[in-house]
């Protein structure tokens, strides 16, 4: 194993050797494995994803580090699984979360490598003042929820950014997602144009409950879904998934915009699995993608995730590494079982 690791670094050092490349992490929040086109849904349009697949590779047996948002979080950006990770739990406290301690985590790593990183969404790994909020744990910049219960809504009086909460009043009626989306696109922008590596962290609230949208979100979907029990909730939440689409291609297409569409990863995945209790019907939209469980279960439904990689030119380079080091395991694994049979 430390020799096939070793073979992966190596490639991945080889392949960037004359430039780093920037790092999109796009997480969405309680959305289903079958909720996205690339993955069989048929009756949200998810356009800009299905290009994002089409342009990218999708990985269809993509697992979350848990079936709830803080432990998945935390298994996320630290690398460590439940069994190790220092959150297990959404363990509230007043004015957030358990926080996550002083442990390695990928921002960390990349800040010390020279990037410059952002956070924007929904945070939940540590309240104010412990010690473990995104600035403390890599992240040059944050805005969006701390509580992660703050973000249960949409419509909030105010966000939060830095070490604050609630410092940042919103306009009455302004749908949160959206001002978190244009500070995430403007902070891209300003990275880009200073010419330095970026990781961008797009933990985004959507299409987690309450479910809330726009007049203008709605209007697609203006009488439809009839056929659902709950026909109303039906639309809110196809709205809040044909939402998360879209701006994922403002993501993309700021990218292209800026010239870097060709030096940047982008990852596309959820938490976890669908929430039932939302009164939507997982069942309806098929957005278990026919497995077992939803949210807050150990089954597939919870832990399995639609998640998507585009890279544009990168995707070769990691393609090959990837082969390669199936290649080499295959090898090592038939000299280890020569070898335990000649001891026998």
């Amino acid at each position: 194993m430390a020799r096939l690791l070793l073979l992966l670094l190596s490639g991945l050092a080889g392949a960037f050797a004359d430039a780093k490349p920037n790092i999109v992490y796009i997480l969405a929040d309680d959305l289903g494995p079958g909720d996205i086109g690339p993955f069989g849904q048929k009756l949200i349009p998810t356009p800009r994803l299905d290009q994002m697949a089409r342009e990218g590779l999708c990985f269809d047996r993509a697992y979350a580090g848990s079936s709830v948002c803080a432990p998945s979080r935390t298994a996320l950006l630290t690398g460590l699984h439940t069994g190790h990770g220092p959150i297990r739990a959404n363990k509230e406290y007043p004015t957030g979360q358990h926080p996550i301690g002083n442990v390695p985590t990928v921002a960390k790593s990349l800040k010390q490598a020279g990037y410059a990183t952002g956070c924007f969404g929904k945070w939940g790994m540590g309240y104010p003042g412990s010690g473990s909020e995104p600035l403390d744990q890599g992240f040059d910049r944050f805005f969006g929820y701390n509580h992660q219960v703050h973000a249960h809504e949409y419509f909030p009086a105010a966000l939060d950014e830095g070490r604050g909460q609630k410092n940042v009043p919103l306009a009455k009626g302004e749908y949160a997602h959206g001002r978190i989306m244009d500070e995430a696109l403007a902070w891209t922008r300003e990275q880009a144009k200073a010419g330095k590596p970026f990781f961008l962290f797009l933990p985004v609230t959507l299409p987690h409950g309450k479910l809330q949208a726009t007049e203008e979100m709605l209007a697609p979907f203006k009488d439809k879904f009839g056929d659902h029990p709950r026909p109303e909730k039906a639309r809110l939440y196809a709205a809040m998934v044909h939402r998360l689409d879209a701006d994922v291609g403002r993501v993309m297409d700021l990218l292209r915009e800026l010239g870097v569409e060709k030096d940047t990863l982008v990852v596309f995945l959820s938490d976890n699995g669908c929430e039932p209790a939302y009164g939507i019907e997982p069942g309806y939209f098929r957005g278990r993608a026919g497995l077992r469980g939803d949210k807050r279960s150990p089954h597939e439904g919870g832990i399995r995730t639609a998640q998507i990689a585009c890279a544009r030119e990168c995707c070769v380079a990691f393609t090959k590494i990837a082969v390669d080091a199936l290649r080499t395991r295959d090898r090592a694994a038939r000299v280890v079982h020569e070898e335990k049979m000649r001891d026998v």
